[in-house]
This record gives structure tokens, C-alpha cells and sequence, in this order.
């Protein structure tokens, strides 16, 4: 029985059909193959013709040998797509170094944005506000405004995690006989506000609202006048009425806070 020029067409249509079913499909499969020799995840190869049959497992050598020269050969247009699966900074580093002051521990890590602790400084609407962050392994976070970078006769600014709460405490640090400590007692709590706080398994963070100008100890601490360095420490244990030794880390600022605040 002699085939009719319609039903040879449709056979023609049928195969056409097919390749292109074929080439998508390997498309696809080079796709994953590349995305898993690289391993950027974002990144996909998309055929201007989707495959109407679920895409087969083809075996790996048919895979290396279906290169990127053959693609770019074939007669269908391919278009390569990078997104992005980098994650994005810690929005706590943003502004580092221009409108605020940081630091953090260890050393080196605010340029790196890998702190383990990290405190900063800065002027907001109108606000003078000390940001913390901690280890997951904290029992508090604190900053104090020096007048020399060294512990000894600072304000300092407390986080202190309290059960599932963030508790702020102002304290002020004193040196005896080699050993340093931080007061709370006889300290003004009024000059300082909590604006945020929150404990999660990434630590202690907490934003604290300071007022321009306080007296601790006799001594004025002006943030619009006086020129005060950073200071940043945490530890793993406190007391009662106290923090104790930042067995977790300290730091300190190169550059006083005026040059931000």
C-alpha cells in the first residue's frame, strides 16, 4: 500500500518532533551536569522550547561529550543565566566605616564581616545609638566610650541575656590593683533606652538608645563634644548584680566616635 505526501509529511513532523524533544532534553541535562561539576547552584541554561516529556537520566559520557561547542551550534536559541546564591552581608556591617564606627573580635573581622562580636556606633534620626551582636554562646555583649582605649574609668553599656529577654544594665568601669571590674551600682540607669533586643541561636543582639550627654562618676560624657574611643567586650558568665571576665572577647576602636556621631 502506497504511502500518501500527507501521512510522509506527518511521519517528517514526527521526527522533527522528536529531536527537538531529544536536543532540549539534553540541554537540560547538560544544565545539571554543570551546575554540579561548578557548584553554583544558581546557575541555569534555559532553551527557548520546553521538552513536553519528562526529562531521562542520560548516561554521564553521553554528557561529557555534549560540550558547550555543540550547544552554540545548535540551530534553537540558548541564553545563560547567572543569579546570584552568594549570601548576602549581614546588614549589621552596612555603613561600617562611613556612618558608623566598628569593631569587632577578632581582629580584622568587620573588613572580613565574619565577627564572632561586633559592636558600632552612630547618629540616627536624631539618636545616639550603640548596636551589639554576640556569639551564640554569650552571656552578655557590652560597649563603653574610653577616653584613653584602656579599661579603666569608662561608660560602659550593657546586653545581658536574662532567660529568653535582653536586659540593658549602664555600668562603669573601674582598675584596681591590676584587676578591672564593671559597676553598676550608683550608676544613672536613665541614660540609656533599649531600642532593640532579641536572643536567638545566633546570640545576643540589641540596639541602645544613649543621651547626648551624662554624668557617670563625676565624669561628662558628651557625644556631640567630647572625642570617645569604642570599646567592646563579652563573656560567657555574670553575676547577679555584675558581668564577669569577657572570656569571649574584646575590642577596641583606632578612631573616636565623633568622627561618626
Amino acid at each position: 500500500m502506497t504511502r500518501t505526501e500527507n501521512e510522509s509529511g506527518n511521519d517528517e513532523k514526527k521526527r522533527e518532533s522528536g529531536r527537538e524533544e531529544i536536543i532540549n532534553m539534553m540541554i537540560a541535562q547538560f544544565s545539571v551536569l554543570f551546575c554540579l561539576s561548578t557548584g553554583k547552584h544558581g546557575l541555569f541554561i534555559e532553551a527557548t522550547k520546553e521538552p513536553s516529556t519528562p526529562i531521562m537520566l542520560l548516561p554521564y559520557w553521553m554528557l561529557a561529550i555534549f560540550n558547550s561547542t555543540m550547544i552554540r551550534s545548535m540551530s534553537y536559541s540558548v541564553g545563560l543565566s547567572l543569579s546570584s546564591n552568594e549570601v548576602e552581608a549581614n546588614p549589621m556591617y552596612q555603613g561600617c566605616g562611613d556612618t558608623k564606627l566598628c569593631i569587632g573580635y577578632p581582629s580584622g573581622c568587620v573588613k572580613r564581616k565574619s565577627c564572632k562580636a561586633f559592636a558600632a556606633s552612630y547618629h540616627k534620626d536624631g539618636k545616639y545609638l550603640f548596636e551589639m551582636h554576640s556569639a551564640p554562646n554569650a552571656a552578655y555583649i557590652a560597649s563603653a566610650l574610653s577616653f584613653d582605649r584602656r579599661m579603666g574609668d569608662d561608660s560602659a553599656m550593657e546586653c545581658v541575656k536574662v532567660g529568653n529577654e535582653v536586659k540593658i544594665y549602664a555600668s562603669y568601669t573601674i582598675r584596681e590593683s591590676g584587676t578591672y571590674d564593671a559597676i553598676r551600682s550608683g550608676i544613672p540607669q536613665d541614660i540609656i533606652r533599649l531600642q532593640e533586643g532579641k536572643i536567638d541561636e545566633n546570640g545576643i543582639s540589641c540596639v541602645i538608645e544613649r543621651d547626648e550627654s551624662s554624668v557617670v562618676d563625676s565624669k561628662t560624657f558628651d557625644l556631640k563634644t567630647g572625642k570617645f574611643y569604642l570599646l567592646l567586650a563579652t563573656g560567657s558568665k555574670v553575676k547577679t548584680n555584675k558581668i564577669q571576665a569577657h572570656n569571649l572577647g574584646h575590642a577596641i576602636s583606632d578612631k573616636t566616635l565623633n568622627s561618626y556621631v
